[in-house]
């Protein structure tokens, strides 16, 4: 009786085999099969060429795997997991069998127990071996703070800071004079700041979240250099060294929504423009911020502001000839803008807001790439620096340049990103 069920289930599986219909694709190098996050109707037998299985986080590809010729991809959706862990590129001239997951998962789902079993666990091994395998590759990145410990920085700073943190003692022994004179000294100090020992902070960073508090430390100076800090240091009498023995919480609040911001647009696929700093972006989201500051918004927080008077302004205070690529540039990176035309005036509308926020957020990415580039945190360097110093200079022929130009207009010089 077994033997006709089992010959009985054969006959099913074959004729479902029978109704599968491939499809031969040929591929050019740097073309895409699948992207991360993709739910796949079908999956792929790689027949020649060189594909590659990798993830993108902030703009950076980290290669998990080569598939090699006979080999399968995006067939985890026989298994009940149709959306995808990695992105698949040709790497050459590939050639690859397309063939659809349901008719095959139908076939799968209407097999004996012990052969289901058998495929679904070879199919659950190769999944956690290529999760190691990216794992592995993430935990080889050598840069001084890699962008998957960003939100982890974050949210043990905001975590220990409003568990250990003190407010601010107002000590009364000081006369009140006094007092007024020290508050107009540091007019950006509120009774609202949290006080923290930098010696506790560094002792719940290492031992209770395992992460170094080196890192802690420079990422604490780069917050303090942007003004959400305030950093306090003492000569260590055997040392004869500054270091680090108290910090002032300014701004709690955005810290923790860079970090929210940030390990949204990390680690969900296909959200890393977000993420990535553009030096003209963030002057123009700058100037869009700064030229609205003093326009009262709307009750949804929209600000409005004359379209013709707004490009005068931001090409005489931060050398930026706005053209419509710059607006493509801002909606391409979240931030958009809403044009309309009252009584002959073109106006443009935007929720202030998200403008101030994406700015202060991108600053910290563009501060932290520094950082990575450099090997440390430059504290001793001036923000202003780009809008004091005025238009940009070609090193060729010293004639002005466009923010956005990647050569001289005058003698064709190569200006260096």
């Amino acid at each position: 009786m077994a033997i006709k069920k089992s010959k009985h289930l054969a006959d099913i599986v074959h004729k479902q085999i029978e109704v599968v219909v491939s499809v031969e694709k040929k591929l050019k190098k740097g073309d895409k099969i699948y992207s991360e996050g993709d739910t796949l109707q079908n999956f792929y037998i790689v027949q020649s060429g060189k594909v590659s299985l990798y993830i993108e986080r902030g703009g950076q590809k980290t290669e998990v795997d080569q598939p090699l010729i006979g080999h399968v991809i995006g067939e985890q959706g026989v298994f009940g997991f149709p959306r995808q862990a990695f992105n698949a590129e040709a790497l050459s001239e590939v050639r690859v069998v397309e063939m659809p997951v349901e008719p095959l998962r139908m076939v799968f789902d209407k097999s004996p127990a012990p052969y289901k079993m058998f495929v679904k666990a070879l199919g659950d091994e190769l999944r956690r071996l290529r999760g190691v395998i990216r794992s592995l590759k993430l935990e080889q990145d050598n840069m001084p703070c890699p962008p998957r410990f960003i939100p982890r920085l974050c949210a043990i700073l905001t975590l220990v800071g409003r568990q250990i943190g003190k407010p601010p003692v107002v000590d009364t022994s000081i006369p009140a004079y006094k007092r007024e004179e020290e508050a107009k000294k540091n007019p950006h100090f509120k009774d609202t700041d949290l006080i923290l020992s930098f010696h506790t902070l560094k002792i719940y960073t290492a031992r209770m979240f395992l992460e170094s508090h080196q890192r802690m430390q420079s990422f604490c100076e780069l917050l303090g250099k942007l003004g959400y800090l305030h950093l306090q240091y003492e000569k260590n009498e055997d040392t004869e060294q500054m270091e680090l023995q108290e910090i002032r919480i300014l701004d709690s609040q955005t810290v923790e929504l860079f970090g929210e911001f940030f390990q949204h647009n990390y680690f969900k696929a296909g959200k890393s423009e977000v993420i990535i700093a553009d030096k003209t972006a963030i002057q123009l989201a700058r100037a869009f911020c700064e030229l609205s500051k003093d326009v009262e918004p709307d009750r949804n927080g929209v600000v409005k502001l004359d379209y013709k008077k707004l490009m005068a302004d931001i090409k005489t205070q931060f050398y930026i000839d706005l053209k419509e690529i710059h607006i493509g540039l801002l909606e391409k990176k979240g931030l958009y803008v809403k044009r309309q035309t009252l009584d002959e005036v073109v106006y443009v509308s935007f929720d202030r807001f998200e403008w101030l926020s994406t700015f202060k957020f991108w600053q910290i990415i563009q501060e932290i790439d520094r950082w990575n580039q450099i090997g440390f945190v430059n504290v001793n360097e001036d923000l202003n620096e780009v809008k004091a110093q005025g238009p940009a200079k070609c090193g060729g022929c010293g004639a002005e340049i466009k923010a956005e130009s990647k050569f001289c207009s005058e003698c064709g010089f190569k200006i260096a990103a």
